[in-house]
């Protein structure tokens, strides 16, 4: 089946993996490796971060830790306390983390019309609903991002191969160019091919997945 075809998770999947015993799966007690080498080599721009679909804050505290100022948000409630605990045990940090609740598709309820340096998407986009639903997300996206900003996507690939049907949505190469393309106001740094781990149980302890930095024109 083509990634178009895969399924978007269930309306309450995520309440209900975050009421489990072994909390939900892509939660591996660490920031994704991707992320932090993107971190080390330059690709996050600062101060201003926004951590899209924070989960269980992971990312946004790697952050901090290299002295960004964070705003790291994510829709289920239960994210958000697991977030702000990791926050507070994480200690002293270089930077800071500021947690909310709150809808990325109404986004200025609580941040009016704030831009930021760079917007980090770890695994939000492959969760959004069919590929209308998407192209919204990635406006929204790029009115959140200043001019000479960066994004940072990362989002499971469709190097997974069938059969597949999802959660979560596969993203291919082609579909990233073209959702980031200049005619959309971004020039795409670089594509990486990279994993996503989890704990789903993927060989290699994570999925084959996409890595895209883009910069707003």
């Amino acid at each position: 089946m083509p990634p178009n075809a895969d399924r978007a998770p269930a309306p309450g999947l995520f309440d209900e993996l975050y009421a489990s015993p072994d909390g939900p799966p892509w939660d591996i007690g660490r920031p994704q490796d991707e992320l932090v080498w993107a971190v080390w080599n330059g690709e996050v721009l600062g101060p201003q971060i926004l951590d899209v679909g924070c989960g269980t804050g992971d990312n946004a505290v790697l952050l901090a830790m290299h002295g960004f100022d964070v705003i790291a948000f994510d829709f289920h409630e239960a994210a958000v306390d697991v977030a702000r605990q990791r926050v507070a045990a994480a200690g002293e940090l270089r930077g800071s983390v500021r947690v909310l609740h709150a809808d990325v598709f109404k986004l200025t309820d609580e941040l009016g019309t704030t831009q930021f340096d760079s917007v980090v998407d770890s695994a939000v986009f492959h969760c959004i609903g069919n590929d209308e639903v998407q192209e919204r997300y990635a406006r929204i996206l790029a009115e959140r991002v200043r001019q000479g900003g960066h994004l940072l996507l990362h989002a499971v690939s469709d190097r997974n191969p069938d059969p597949w049907i999802g959660p979560p949505r596969r993203l291919s190469e082609e579909r990233a160019r073209r959702l980031f393309c200049k005619e959309a106001g971004w020039h795409i740094e670089s594509v990486r091919h990279c994993l996503c781990f989890s704990r789903i149980g993927f060989p290699e302890g994570g999925g084959q997945a996409i890595f895209v930095v883009a910069t707003r024109l």
